[in-house]
């Protein structure tokens, strides 16, 4: 009877073994006793340190992957795996890769992220058919002229290296869609990413570029995301307007002045970030910005806004926080989709009579200002957080309609006039109890409550900024740990790099986004573009798909 029962036999034709977080220091038996049908063996996250000859000896493996263990060198087995199509050894201690990986001729995508790899295998540069390639944070301190041969590449990440230039090769990726080239040694952005012309995504975060080339923005007509975020740029080129693709722009931390006119002829621009920079004035021409949904402004030296924005009918989330904005343009009650609104440290004395029509409003952050009294139209906002001191213990405080010689009538409350702080400098980080806005806005979009107790008081909020700076500071932390061997091949800037990307996606439902870190890249456009909007978390390369 039971022999009518092939237990053994079921086992043995397993096409797949999945043994993550198993706490193994071996590769299980399990692997070898489906060897004749194996096309799949997951072993993340575990101990293990030695690849036995046997694993190679699996005629249909197709996915390899061993992110997370403690393996040290990858043998000359490994060229024994011919339909071998994803390999993943993201994570480990890899110091060697056998030359016999140009052998495994059916790759797709390989992960080397996070080894002290001494030397690249040449015959990496062999396999014809990688579309994927990702060698963040191996030491690298010079790339080969053979990834020029790698011409089915689309997606190339070299983050959290110690890379100055690239070889002109790299022209050669015509079908190149993504390239991370952030957190490396860059003064000057190589000529050869001009040539790139599928690029979709770039990023060049956290180097120390001062300018683009003269040929940058002409020659890249696909691109859609840039971010060009910690970095020395005083100036962006004046024909950037030929970027007309480009959805996602973050300059932010750099040391731009003014803004190209050409930037109205980003027409598909959702989001925009030029945090701490010194930007004194935006062009009119910005409002021609018409897909604009996220404009972040904060530190920078803002004496007024132009009258074209308007335009932005789309626009959810904008941040100008300590700027030196004394005035807002009426125009501003016109952004009838405007969910956020944060106005903190700025030298603004009164608001526009009728910002009663921002009915979508739900976040308003006036603290550190000159307010004596707010306009009576704001009360007909349904508003879930007004911020006005930073004093305040609850989202929302009640407000009582006085009389008015110049209006008629306003609304006043035990907060107004607000007792203004001591100026701060622009350039400075403020690490006090600061702007808790964006923070509560996730909450308050998310729940739609009105209730005073549904968020914590400002001091326990955290702001962009804040969030900015604290990922920063950490980076910085890590980075002075390496530096003294940061410049030697093998150095790994982040031993275990588990998450990246500054630029944080759109939730792709019908919620508003999270303020949460995301690992991914890449910011689609939202489905809807009612989605309400937060300040995004830190690169990102913060975003950031992701």
């Amino acid at each position: 009877m039971l022999s009518c029962f092939p237990f053994r036999s079921c086992q043995s034709d397993a096409q797949s073994v999945d043994k993550r977080h198993c706490n193994l220091h071996s590769v299980p038996k399990e692997v070898f006793k489906s060897s004749e049908t194996l096309e799949e063996c997951i072993l993340d996250s575990n101990q293990i340190t030695e690849l036995p000859k046997k694993l190679f000896l699996l005629p249909r493996l197709r996915r390899l992957m061993l992110s997370d263990n403690l393996l040290t060198k990858v043998p000359d087995g490994i060229g024994s795996l011919v339909k071998l199509q994803e390999l993943d050894i993201s994570r480990n201690d890899i110091t060697e890769i056998s030359e016999r990986i140009k052998l495994c001729v059916a790759l797709v995508s390989v992960d080397l992220c996070s080894n002290p790899i001494k030397t690249l295998p040449k015959g990496l540069f062999l396999l014809k058919n990688l579309a994927n390639l990702n060698m963040n944070d191996i030491g690298l301190t010079e790339l080969l002229a053979g990834i020029g041969n790698l011409v089915n590449l689309r997606r190339l990440e070299l983050r959290d290296n110690v890379l100055e230039q690239l070889p002109s090769s790299l022209g050669n990726l015509r079908r190149l869609e993504m390239l991370d080239l952030g957190s490396n040694e860059f003064e000057h952005l190589p000529e050869a990413v001009c040539s790139l012309s599928a690029l979709q995504e770039l990023f060049v975060d956290s180097n120390h570029l001062q300018e683009f080339p003269v040929n940058f923005a002409k020659n890249l007509p696909k691109l859609q995301q840039l971010d060009a975020s910690d970095n020395q740029l005083q100036q962006l080129p004046e024909n950037l307007g030929s970027l007309s693709g480009l959805t996602d722009l973050s300059l932010k931390s750099n040391s731009i002045q003014k803004l190209p006119k050409s930037i109205g002829q980003l027409l598909k621009l959702s989001i925009l970030r030029l945090e701490q920079n010194n930007i004194d004035s935006l062009p009119n021409e910005i409002g021609q910005c018409v897909e604009l949904q996220e404009l972040y402004l904060a530190e920078n030296k803002l004496r007024a806004l132009p009258a074209s924005i308007g335009s932005w009918g789309k626009l959810i989330n904008l941040n100008m926080d300590r700027n030196m904005l004394a005035a807002l343009p009426v125009q501003l009650c016109s952004l009838r989709k405007l969910h956020i609104l944060s106005l903190r440290d700025n030298h603004i004395s009164s608001l526009p009579s009728d910002m009663g029509s921002l009915k979508a409003l739900k976040v308003l952050d006036l603290v550190g200002n000159h307010l004596k009294a707010l306009p009576a139209s704001l009360a007909s906002c349904r508003l879930t957080a007004l911020w006005l001191s930073d004093q305040q213990t609850q989202p929302l405080v009640s407000l009582q309609t006085a009389g008015s010689k110049t209006s008629g009538s306003e609304l006043t409350c035990y907060l107004l006039p607000q007792a203004r702080a001591p100026d701060h400098d622009c350039e400075s980080v403020n690490n006090d109890n600061s702007a808790a806005s964006v923070s509560l806005a996730a909450a308050a979009l998310s729940d739609g409550s009105t209730s005073a107790s549904a968020s914590p008081p400002p001091h326990q909020g955290v702001s962009q900024h804040q969030l900015d700076s604290q990922i920063s500071a950490a980076s910085a932390a890590s980075a002075s740990g390496a530096g003294a061997v940061g410049k030697q091949r093998g150095a790994v800037k982040y031993a275990k790099r588990l998450v990246d990307g500054p630029v944080i996606p759109h939730a792709p439902g019908g919620h508003p986004k999270e303020l949460s870190f995301s690992p991914r890249r890449i910011s689609p456009a939202p489905s809807d573009p009612e989605i309400g909007g937060g300040a995004p978390a830190a690169p990102g390369r913060l975003a950031r798909e992701s």
